[in-house]
């Protein structure tokens, strides 16, 4: 059985991983289940760099924070397998 702390870590570096040609940045966790089936479901949320506010467009002069990409990481809790990705709206 794969503890949340080692679901969640695998979870980041398979990310930081498959999407390392896309330059994302401010890689974080969002939520952690756990599924009945003995599935980890572990969305994390990253920016990637087209994502950027163009920084004319602010709110009062402030400037926003790039949108995030919010993506679900099924792994398998007995094998500590990568299963699926997906987006998470």
């Amino acid at each position: 059985m794969i503890e949340v702390n080692d679901a969640i870590k695998k979870a980041k570096q398979w990310v930081r991983n498959i999407f390392e040609e896309e330059q994302i940045s401010n890689l974080g966790l969002e939520e952690i289940k756990h599924e009945h089936d003995g599935r980890w479901k572990i969305t994390l949320g990253f920016s990637r760099p087209w994502d950027a506010i163009n920084p004319y467009l602010s709110f009062g002069g402030a400037k926003l924070p790039p949108p995030r990409t919010l993506k679900v990481i099924t792994i398998d809790d007995g094998t500590g397998e990568i299963i699926s990705v997906e987006n998470r709206e």
